[in-house]
């Protein structure tokens, strides 16, 4: 278990307690925190590795997919999801949205430039 993991688990006995990348008790996500996953399945250095994104920190949104690849259920590569190259994100949270969160919990977000 990872230091930033201890307080967060669900019903769990935080001593004997080991995930590992692909198996995971519940967590909880403080209210201004984001937990991100990455799709790198075998390397991923993502939220299961670094621990919570601080919503202070997130500046941008994402805009488009850039790669999408089909994954069969054994966890092979089965091949390109070609359709979903490029195609835009309808993302809820950007930028503006998480600063104002981070107002009304008393916080300061990122500086707009």
């Amino acid at each position: 278990m990872r230091a930033w993991q201890r307080g967060h688990t669900v019903s769990v006995d935080e001593t004997s307690y080991a995930p590992d990348l692909q198996s995971w008790r519940p967590i909880v996500v403080p209210p201004d925190s984001f937990f991100g996953l990455g799709d790198n399945r075998d390397a991923p250095y993502d939220s299961r590795y670094y621990g919570f994104i601080p919503l202070r920190g997130i500046i941008g949104q994402p805009a488009l997919v850039y790669f999408s690849l089909l994954v069969d259920r054994t966890g092979s590569i089965a091949g390109v999801r070609w359709s979903r190259i490029g195609q835009p994100l309808h993302v809820p949270i950007g930028a503006d949205a998480a600063s104002a969160l981070l107002e009304q919990l008393g916080q300061s977000g990122p500086q707009a430039q």
